[in-house]
C-alpha cells in the first residue's frame, strides 16, 4: 500500500513539475469544436473555465473495452466500478465520493443521463463506437446546467453523420467475455441515416457476476443550409446477476467469490429512448436550438441481506425533458459577444414497488437561465450567467407519506468570471459560480422521517465555487492547471448507521488539477495528469473529518508512440491513494488502500482491418476501487465491505470497415 502511495504522489508530482509529460492520446487533447462549455458549438474555449477532451483517435488508440475504462485515463476523474466491466461505475470530479452520481452531471450529446433517482447513470449504455468525443468541464455549472452540476460536467458527443459507411467488430477476451458490434451509415444531400448494434456478454471477475447486453441505436437527420433536424432512437436491454460486497475474512479466502446471502441477487433493466431535435438560424445574429427527450426505463432486482429471504422489486422510470435555447452573436468593440438564454424543462415519474409497498414521486423542474460572454477589452472576455430553478415534488410511499405529499422549492444560480489571453499560447481565467442540487425522488422516501409523519428532512443543496487557472500551448505542449474550492451546504447523503439519507453541514473542497501533453516526437506523445482535493466536513459531530471515498491524490501518466507497418502500443498507468470507506463519517474503518494499475495496449492496422489487444492490471494487482461501511450478517457489527477489482485480464478485438 505504502508503494501505492509514493507512487501516486510521484504522478502527480510530475504532472506539476514535468511539461515534458504529456500525451496527444490524453484527455486534454483539445478538438476544434467545443459544445459543452456554452451549449453550442464554438471554434473556441472562452468560458472562464478548464475544458479537456477526449478525442475519437484518442479512444480507439486506448484499446479501451468500455466508456468506464476511457473515462478512467482522464486525470481529474475518481472512478469507483464496482464489478469492473463498466455497467456499474460511477465518475467523481472534485471528490464527493459516493454522492458523486449526483454531483457529476453526464450528458449525452448534451441530453441527462442521470437518473432521477439515486441509481448511477448507465454508463454502459453508450457504446464506443457511437462516440465522436467527450467533453470534460472541469468546474462547477450550476448557473448553465443546473441540478447536479456541481462538481462538473461530462458530455458525451455521438457520431451523428459518418456519410456512407458500414463497420463490423468482433471481440473476445477474460471471463467468458463475447462482443459484437455493427455500424453503417448513409448519406445524400442533407440526409442522413446513421444505425448501430452491440450485443455482449460475460461471466465477468466475481462469481454470480454474468452480464447480458444488448443496444440498438438508431438516427435519422437532415440539414439545409439555415439549421437541421434530427429523430433518434434507443433501445438497451441489460441481464445482470449482482454478487455482493464481501468482508475481509471472504475476500482472504476467496476474493472471486459471492457469498451465499447474494446468490438470488439480479438486476434487469430494459430502457427505451426517443430524442427529436432542431436547429434554425434567425437572421444574421440569432439560432434557435431546441430537444425533446422521452427516457423510460423498467426494470427489476433482487438484493439479498443478512440472509433474510428476499422478494423481486420493480423499478420503473420516466423521464420527459424539453430544452429550448436562443443564441446570438453580437459584434462589439473588442469582439463577438455570445448570447445564450433558455430553459430547462423536466418531469420525472418514479415508482419502487418491493416488500416495503409502492414508493412513487412525480418531480417536476422548471428552470429559466441566461448566459452572456462579453468581449470587455482586447483579449479578455467577461462571462455572467443566471438561473432561476423550481421543483415540485407529489410523495407517497405505504409507511411515512400515506397520502399524497407536495414538497416544493425555489434556487438562484449565478456566474461570473474572466478569460484573459494574456499572450500567444496563455489563457488565464478566474471564476465563481453558485450551484445546487436538489433532493432526487427517491431521497425524500429515506430520509428518516416518522412513520405517518408527512415530514420532509431534506433540505436542498447550495454551494459556492471558486477557481482559478491557467492553459499554455505551444510547440507541441499543452499545460493546464487550476485551483478550486467549492463549499457546501445541506450536501446530500447516505448515512449508512441509521440507513437514511441525511443533510450534513458544512463541507469544502479544496483542489488543484494539472494536466500536461508533449508531442515529444512526430510518433510519440506522452502525458500526464494528477489531481490533489483536500474533502473536509467543516462542522457538526465529524468536523475535520474527510469526506468519504475522496482519495486526496489521483493522477494517470500514458504514453502512445506509432511504429512501423500500422503497429501501434499505448500504455497508461493510473493511480490512486488510499481514503475512507463510504459511509464511514467517523473513520472508525479504517482506509480502502489505494492502488497503482498499469494497462497495456497493441493494435495493428492495414488498409480496412484492424486487430488490437488491451491488457488492464498488467502486473496482476489485487486492489479495489469500491468499499463501504456494511453490517457484519453475523455479528451485526460495523464492519468494512469490499467490491474486488479483476486482476489481469485482456481483450481482443477484430475489426472491418467497408
Amino acid at each position: 500500500m505504502q508503494r501505492g502511495i509514493y507512487l501516486v504522489r510521484k504522478l502527480f508530482l510530475g504532472a506539476v513539475l514535468a511539461p515534458f509529460a504529456a500525451v496527444a492520446n490524453d484527455a486534454v487533447v483539445l478538438d476544434p469544436v467545443y459544445v459543452t462549455a456554452t451549449r453550442s458549438e464554438q471554434s473556441e474555449v472562452r468560458l472562464p473555465a478548464a475544458v479537456s477532451v477526449i478525442s475519437r483517435a484518442q479512444i480507439e488508440s486506448s484499446g479501451a473495452a468500455n466508456l468506464v475504462d476511457v473515462l478512467r485515463s482522464f486525470g481529474g476523474a475518481q472512478v469507483t466500478d464496482l464489478y469492473g466491466d463498466g455497467s456499474r461505475a460511477q465518475i467523481d470530479l472534485r471528490g464527493f465520493g459516493d454522492a458523486a452520481n449526483a454531483n457529476t452531471l453526464i450528458l449525452v450529446d448534451g441530453r441527462r443521463l442521470n437518473n432521477p433517482d439515486i441509481a448511477p447513470p448507465d454508463l454502459s449504455s453508450i457504446s464506443l463506437k457511437d462516440i465522436e468525443r467527450i467533453e470534460i468541464l472541469n468546474s462547477s455549472a450550476g448557473a448553465l446546467y443546473g441540478d447536479q452540476a456541481v462538481g462538473g460536467v461530462i458530455n458525451i458527443i455521438t457520431r451523428a453523420r459518418t456519410g456512407n459507411s458500414a463497420a463490423l467488430e468482433l471481440g473476445g477476451g477474460s471471463y467468458d467475455g463475447q462482443r459484437a458490434r455493427a455500424t453503417g451509415g448513409l448519406a445524400k444531400g442533407g440526409a442522413s441515416l446513421r444505425l448501430s448494434a452491440e450485443m455482449r456478454s460475460s461471466d465477468n471477475y466475481r462469481d454470480h457476476n454474468k452480464l447480458d447486453y444488448s443496444n440498438v441505436l438508431g438516427r435519422a437527420g437532415y440539414d439545409w443550409s439555415s439549421g437541421g433536424a434530427f429523430a433518434e432512437a434507443s433501445w438497451v436491454d441489460e441481464d445482470l446477476e449482482t454478487p455482493g460486497s464481501l468482508f475481509a475474512a471472504e475476500m482472504k479466502a476467496n476474493r472471486r467469490q459471492s457469498a451465499a446471502r447474494f446468490a438470488n441477487d439480479f438486476s434487469d433493466t430494459d430502457t427505451r429512448v426517443l430524442r427529436l431535435g432542431v436547429n434554425q438560424a434567425l437572421g444574421s445574429r440569432w439560432k434557435l436550438e431546441a430537444e425533446a427527450t422521452e427516457r423510460r426505463s423498467d426494470g427489476s432486482f433482487r438484493l439479498g441481506t443478512f440472509g433474510v429471504a428476499t422478494q423481486d422489486s420493480f423499478q420503473d422510470r420516466k423521464l420527459r425533458a424539453f430544452n429550448p435555447r436562443m443564441v446570438g452573436r453580437y459584434p462589439m468593440g473588442s469582439g463577438t459577444a455570445l448570447i445564450t438564454v433558455g430553459s430547462d424543462l423536466q418531469r420525472a415519474d418514479y415508482e419502487l414497488s418491493s416488500q416495503l409497498g409502492v414508493q412513487a414521486n412525480r418531480q417536476d423542474q422548471t428552470d429559466v437561465y441566461g448566459q452572456a460572454i462579453l468581449p470587455v477589452a482586447p483579449a479578455l472576455d467577461l462571462t455572467v450567467g443566471l438561473r432561476r430553478a423550481h421543483v415540485d415534488n407529489k410523495v407517497e410511499d405505504g409507511f411515512t407519506f400515506v397520502q399524497p405529499t407536495e414538497f416544493t422549492d425555489s434556487r438562484t444560480a449565478g456566474e461570473a468570471g474572466l478569460s484573459w489571453k494574456a499572450r500567444d499560447g496563455l489563457r488565464l481565467f478566474l471564476r465563481y459560480d453558485r450551484n445546487y442540487r436538489f433532493a432526487k425522488v427517491d431521497e425524500f422516501t429515506n430520509a428518516g422521517a416518522p412513520a405517518g409523519s408527512n415530514i420532509n428532512l431534506l433540505d436542498t443543496q447550495t454551494g459556492d465555487s471558486y477557481e482559478a487557472g491557467a492553459e499554455w500551448a505551444q510547440a507541441g505542449l499543452l499545460l493546464h492547471t487550476s485551483l478550486f474550492r467549492t463549499d457546501l451546504e445541506n450536501e446530500i447523503v447516505f448515512d449508512p448507521t441509521t440507513f437514511s439519507n441525511i443533510n450534513l453541514d458544512h463541507t469544502r473542497r479544496d483542489g488543484v488539477l494539472v494536466e500536461s501533453r508533449w508531442q515529444a516526437l512526430d510518433r510519440l506523445a506522452l502525458a500526464a495528469a494528477g489531481q490533489y482535493v483536500d474533502a473536509q466536513l467543516r462542522n457538526g459531530g465529524f468536523a475535520g473529518n474527510p469526506v468519504p471515498l475522496v482519495a486526496r491524490f489521483s493522477g494517470k501518466v500514458s504514453a502512445d508512440l506509432g511504429l512501423p507497418y500500422g503497429l501501434n502500443a499505448y500504455t497508461e498507468v493510473v493511480a490512486m491513494n488510499s481514503r475512507g470507506f463510504a459511509g464511514d463519517y467517523d473513520q472508525t474503518l479504517g482506509d480502502l488502500p489505494g492502488y497503482a494499475v498499469v494497462n497495456l495496449s497493441l493494435g495493428w492496422r492495414w488498409n480496412k482491418l484492424s486487430l488490437r489487444g488491451r491488457i488492464n492490471n498488467l502486473l496482476d494487482r489485487e486492489y479495489s476501487e469500491y468499499g463501504a461501511a456494511g453490517t457484519d450478517p453475523g455479528t451485526f457489527a460495523e464492519a468494512a465491505a469490499y467490491q474486488p477489482s479483476p486482476e489481469r485480464n485482456f481483450w481482443l478485438t477484430l475489426g472491418y470497415e467497408l
